[in-house]
Formats: C-alpha cells, structure tokens, sequence
C-alpha cells in the first residue's frame, strides 16, 4: 500500500513539472533587466518581467498542487494516522501438565512399596487380633475367677466393709470412698491386662504425657456419659499408637496409614470390648450378684468373640496381599537384581 501511494505521489510531482516548464515563452529573469529608474519605461523590460511572473506563479501552483497531492497520499510526517489494532487472537487454552511420578533408581520400587504398604496393614490387623485374645482370655479367666469365689476380687471385700464395718456415719462415707477409689484401681488394671504388657504400656504412656489420669478417667465411669468419654479416649490414644507404628514402617514409601482403616479395625474393637470389662468390674460387690456378673462376663466374651471372628478373616485377607505383593517383589528382584543394582 505504501509503495503504491509512493508511485502516486511521483506521478503528480512529474506531471507538475511537465506543467510548469511547458510555457510558451522562456522568461528571464526581471531583476537583472531593470537596473535603474529609467529601464522601467522600456516596454521590453516590463513584459519580460510579467512574463516571469505568470512563469513563477504557474510553477509556484504545481508545487502547491503537487505538495497537495503528496500529503494527501503519503501524509505528513509525524501526523501519519495508527493503523486500527489488529484484533487480538484468541490464545489457546493453558493446558495444566500432571506431574510426573517420581523416577526411582530401583526399578522394583513399585512394588516394594505395595509390599510394605501390604506388610503395614497386616501388622496392624494381627495387633488387633492378638490384643482381642488376650482381652478373651482375661474375660476367661475373670468368669472362672467369678464361678468359683463369688467375688470378682478382694476389692468385694472393701465395699462390705463399708456398709458393715464402718458404722459411723463418718467413717462409712470414708470407706465408700476408699471402695469407690478400689474399684476405679481394679476397673484400670483389668483394662491394662487386657489390653497386654506391650499395649498398656504404651497407653500409659500416650496418658501421661497429656497429663491425663488414667486410674481417675475410669474411676468416673460409672455414668453412661462419663463411660462413653473414657471409651473413646481409650480409642483415641489406641489409634495414636497404632498410627504412629505403622507410619514408621511405612517411611520413604510416600504412603501414610489409613487412619479410617486403623480406628476401624484396630481401636475400635479394642476399646469396645475394654467398655465390657469397665462394666462387668463396676456390677458391685455383693455375693447375691455373682449371676450377674456371670452373664455380664458372658455377654462381653460374646461381643469380643464377634470381633475376633471379623479380625481372623481381615487377618486372612492381609496375609494374602502381604503374599501376592512379596512375590510380586521377588519376581521383579529375579529380573532386575538386588535394589541398588548390585548382582
């Protein structure tokens, strides 16, 4: 397009030169004819000068036209006029990248971790089981304890006392305290054999460093609501134990526990049949009861027999992932060598 408008613009400069030099007669030039005062009655001089007047107004016109013409065209400079903007063309959508899974120099870490992950959650499920049978065991054993004496333990032997021994009313509010305090004790020691050596220990432990009373938050218990809170603290701290094992385990796999699974399979069975025992260890201490603490004792081996049942078939299911995964493993070792790429 500029081009063009150039080609135009020297067309019309030609044109207008071809215009002005086209006079019929060449004009001389006026100042050097008349000199003096007298050379302008010579009629010569003053139609020589009005010929180089006609002369410079006709070239003095096809500039202006020409001048004309080529603004017109080409415009003047500076005041060129901005092109419009060009539209703006639609810029094709950002596509987001996924990110690239790791690359890990052993080839086999894949399945090293669906081994590990698997191995995790059976350690779990077999912790489970084995804490349940203990708590069965315990049930056993509190039954046969309970058959055979009348009493659940010597603790009876405190809350008689304190309706018996103790007349004054002074002394017997002293010894109801003492049997409440007794029976708290026997309620926190039968949870913590329970629950095993190992677990207890650990429970304590998850207690105290909270702050939190074991023997007191148990001692409460009598209370449904007050029963209920001891039970789920029980399973909170359980399921903190539980957790921080097996996220050990699991460290540099990338994975962390199931704590769902955990609190499902492993706390919850736990600190139910733990409710059980709380409630059997607080019927009382009268001998007429001992029927009653005998189907009580019966109910709760009942609840932690279901549980048993349930974790025998999670445990089955575990140990086959943990097999499948572990050959899984053991054939990719066979291909590629030992991790690290030793041979």
């Amino acid at each position: 397009m500029i081009q063009l408008r150039i080609v135009l613009a020297a067309a019309a400069v030609a044109f207008a030169s071809a215009l002005a030099l086209a006079s019929p007669v060449q004009a001389h030039d006026c100042a050097a004819r008349i000199k003096s005062l007298q050379d302008v009655g010579s009629s010569d001089n003053i139609q020589d000068c009005l010929r180089t007047g006609q002369t410079y107004s006709v070239t003095i016109g096809a500039v202006v036209a020409v001048v004309g013409v080529v603004i017109a065209f080409v415009g003047l400079p500076g005041r060129r006029p901005a092109p419009p903007p060009r539209p703006a063309s639609p810029q094709p959508p950002v596509q987001r990248r996924e990110p690239e899974p790791p690359h890990h120099a052993d080839p086999c870490f894949d399945q090293q971790v669906r081994f590990t992950t698997a191995r995790t959650g059976a350690r779990t499920t077999f912790n489970a089981l084995q804490t349940l049978r203990t708590q069965r065991g315990y049930l056993d054993s509190l039954w046969e304890s309970t058959r055979e004496t009348g009493y659940l333990s010597a603790v009876v032997d405190i809350g008689m006392m304190a309706g018996s021994l103790w007349t004054k009313p002074l002394a017997a509010g002293v010894g109801v305290t003492l049997a409440k305090q007794a029976l708290a004790e026997k309620a926190a020691e039968s949870v913590l054999k329970a629950l095993g050596k190992e677990l207890a220990k650990d429970l304590i432990k998850h207690l105290e460093d909270q702050h939190i009373d074991w023997i007191d938050v148990l001692g409460k218990a009598g209370e449904s609501r007050t029963k209920s809170l001891a039970i789920e603290l029980i399973k909170e701290q359980l399921t903190k134990i539980e957790f921080d094992r097996a996220a050990a385990e699991l460290v540099g796999t990338g994975k962390v526990p199931d704590l769902a699974a955990i609190e499902k399979d492993f706390s919850g069975p736990i600190a139910d049949a733990a409710g059980q025992m709380v409630d059997v260890v607080k019927l009382g201490s009268s001998a007429m009861k001992v029927a009653e603490k005998l189907e009580a004792i019966r109910k709760a081996i009942s609840t932690v027999d279901d549980h048993i049942f349930t974790a025998e078939e999670r445990w089955e299911s575990a140990v086959n992932e943990m097999d499948l995964a572990h050959d899984s493993l053991n054939r990719c070792r066979d291909l590629h060598g030992p991790a690290g790429g030793q041979a």
